[in-house]
């Protein structure tokens, strides 16, 4: 199915605006709550306890997948909504208050917001997959991916700088209404037949269903990879999320610094889309096996490129290089991870992948803001590339798993899937084989 036919479903038309207007929110977000600690005085180690109240809620996105697999996404987005919104009012409150309270709001606000945030990221990544039919899925997924980009990376971090320049609770305010008109678009798929639960196989509860998602990953050496590659990749990513804005802010000695850094991070998010729109072409052309191996690399090293200086071209390298390499290693990663899972599983293997990925945040932000204070950010920023260059050579970068980027195989049993195709138990639609698609960027 082309582009074009893919753009008159109304169902991807709903998609893509909750899509754009929920990475807008968070684009805003993410950029402006580091920005708002920094503005009120805060250093790496307050940054850092705000980040870890964010990343904590993934310690449970396991037991919390299994709430998204019985209830459906449709229903349990419908359940998050209110939360989501609310938790963003209440960090917008800390505009009318002084002091160190300022922070009370903030990290109470950011515990909610996580919470909700793994809860929304489980169900909308799992509802296009389950609303659309597989022939509309390349195409879809490659718009969501560069409407959540444009949003989320381009005008987000730049727009959400400007506001804090105005009042310090605007952005905040902004992000809650945009939020919002996200839910109205999410409201069809509420109760949506096909967002509803998933028929799974009858199998014992309480624990056996809790690692189900973990099984599989186990039991998949592509997926097993993918989890030990990503684990130092995220722990570097988080150190330069912690220690990014008060570096530019010392570096550049200036009272434009916050407006500076959000012009840095839009222009990465630039850079980004093409490489968000190009991931398949590179697969199809180098190999999808050789094209994550590269984008693994280039993860690995942006923390070491940021770490030569803080100034805008050293910056600027490392936010680029490290956009596109997420770029194109997510889509590529996804699509494979859905053909490799059934339908019924879809919300617990994600979630098991991710708290690997994202259980060590808590952890990584506390000590990564705690040690760029007592040592120093540039010599934090090269552990950080260090210990990414380690898992890369533990997991992605390990020969043997195949040459194509697609290993495995083997006898496998048909099953359905909620648009009715057949397809095989690895996930791939027994007509065509799909490429590449971005689950996480419907948000």
């Amino acid at each position: 199915m082309s582009l074009r036919q893919t753009l008159r479903n109304p169902v991807v038309h709903r998609l893509l605006l909750a899509t754009g207007f929920s990475n807008l929110a968070t684009g805003i977000f993410f950029g402006v709550l580091p920005l708002t600690v920094a503005t009120h005085g805060g250093g790496p180690f307050l940054i850092g306890v705000v980040a870890a109240s964010l990343s904590a809620w993934w310690l449970l996105a396991i037991p919390l997948s299994v709430l998204v697999d019985r209830l459906g996404p449709g229903p349990l987005l419908r359940l998050v909504a209110p939360l989501r919104v609310g938790s963003v009012l209440v960090i917008g409150s800390h505009a009318f208050l002084d002091g160190g309270w300022v922070y009370v709001p903030i990290v109470v606000g950011a515990l909610l917001f996580g919470l909700s945030d793994v809860l929304t990221d489980s169900a909308s990544s799992t509802l296009p997959a389950l609303v659309l039919d597989e022939s509309q899925y390349d195409d879809a997924y490659s718009l969501f991916s560069a409407t959540a980009r444009v949003a989320g990376l381009v005008v987000g971090p730049g727009a959400g700088a400007a506001m804090l320049a105005v009042d310090t609770g605007l952005p905040f305010a902004v992000v809650a209404a945009s939020l919002a008109v996200s839910f109205a678009c999410y409201a069809r798929f509420f109760s949506h037949p096909g967002a509803a639960a998933a028929p799974r196989p009858r199998h014992p509860g309480g624990w056996s269903e809790l690692v189900a998602g973990v099984r599989h990953v186990v039991s998949d050496r592509f997926l097993t990879s993918v989890v030990i590659t990503l684990v130092g990749v995220v722990i570097a990513a988080e150190v330069v999320a912690t220690v990014t804005a008060p570096y530019v802010r010392d570096g550049l000695a200036s009272d434009a610094w916050a407006q500076v850094l959000g012009a840095l991070r839009s222009t990465a998010g630039g850079f980004a889309i093409i490489a968000a729109l190009s991931a398949g072409t590179l697969a199809r052309r180098f190999g999808r096996l050789r094209v994550l191996r590269v984008m693994a690399a280039a993860a690995a090293l942006s923390p070491a490129l940021m770490a030569t200086g803080a100034q805008v071209p050293p910056v600027l390298a490392g936010l680029v290089v490290a956009a596109v390499g997420e770029a194109i290693w997510v889509p590529l990663v996804q699509g494979e991870m859905m053909r490799r899972t059934p339908a019924h599983l879809l919300a617990r293997t994600r979630a098991a992948v991710l708290f690997v990925m994202w259980g060590s945040l808590p952890v990584t932000s506390l000590v990564g803001g705690t040690v760029s204070e007592a040592v120093g950010v540039r010599p934090s920023l090269l552990v950080a590339a260090a210990v990414a260059l380690v898992t890369c050579s533990l997991g992605i970068w390990r020969p043997g798993l195949g040459t194509d980027g697609q290993p495995g195989g083997g006898a496998v049993e048909p099953r359905t899937t909620s648009s009715g195709l057949s397809r095989t138990s690895t996930g791939v639609a027994s007509a065509s084989s799909m490429s590449s698609s971005n689950r996480s960027a419907a948000r």
